[in-house]
């Protein structure tokens, strides 16, 4: 059996029991990020790393990331300045609380993307293995966010940009390309999954392609856009499974 085999749990998590978080996160989103929690865990652990999620809204992404990491001593940092009218970080952390999440391990800051500094104290010594970018949809601001995770994760980190796209929101899309596909920063992308693209440095992009791919494989019987797309690659419809972007090749699923 592949390193990269979700436990049952968290197979069952992503499939409906993250449904039980108010918020936006589509099933393939879920699928993919539990995927990436499992290849962090098994490559690197989990021990002495960090989450980050810039805008965590109601913390339906958040407790999935929560439920991977179970069992480790992960930070899972949010920031949010929670002003939307249906939010706050009192009610994300007491729904949190009661659907069994490790508290211990959660801090939520009630601030700004660019409060670096604030940031970089909240993670310590932690390394920044895992970051989700859902914060500001204002071009600028998605652009500081970028060069912001660039400068703090770590070499072997994921990150995964929401909303890339979304025709509704363009200045997101705008903003990767005027940063990542300008190769402005060191965070390329190895996959497009939905409306998220995900991104690593340059040199682990040939690695993180074939981790993901060979998690899929592992997967495939508990999921069926997993089991679609090997069946896609595996008759040759090379356009529906890589394409270049820029002079990147890149996942769709």
């Amino acid at each position: 059996m592949s390193r990269y085999r979700l436990t049952p749990e968290l197979s069952g998590f992503a499939a409906k029991g993250v449904n039980e978080f108010d918020g936006m996160l589509n099933k393939s989103a879920a699928v993919v990020a539990a995927l990436a929690t499992t290849i962090i865990r098994e490559d690197t652990g989990w021990e002495d790393r960090a989450f980050l999620e810039i805008g965590v809204y109601k913390g339906k992404f958040f407790s999935l990331v929560e439920r991977a990491t179970k069992g480790t001593d992960a930070l899972l940092l949010g920031v949010d300045p929670f002003r939307l009218p249906d939010q706050s970080m009192e009610a994300v952390l007491q729904t949190l609380s009661l659907k069994g999440c490790d508290m211990d391990r959660i801090v939520l800051h009630k601030g700004l993307s660019s409060e670096e500094g604030e940031i970089v104290r909240l993670l310590g010594k932690k390394k920044l293995s895992l970051c989700h970018v859902d914060g500001s949809h204002r071009e600028d601001d998605v652009i500081a966010d970028l060069h912001m995770i660039d400068r703090l994760a770590a070499d072997d980190a994921i990150i995964i940009g929401d909303d890339f796209w979304n025709r509704s929101q363009l200045q997101v899309t705008t903003a990767f390309f005027r940063t990542v596909l300008a190769d402005k920063i060191d965070l390329k992308p190895f996959m497009l999954s939905n409306n998220k693209i995900y991104l690593c440095r340059e040199r682990f992009l040939k690695s993180n392609s074939d981790k993901f791919i060979e998690a899929f494989e592992t997967n495939r019987d508990r999921f069926s856009l997993l089991n679609e797309w090997l069946q896609r690659a595996e008759n040759e419809q090379r356009h529906h499974t890589r394409q270049k972007m820029a002079q990147w090749e890149v996942i769709i699923i």
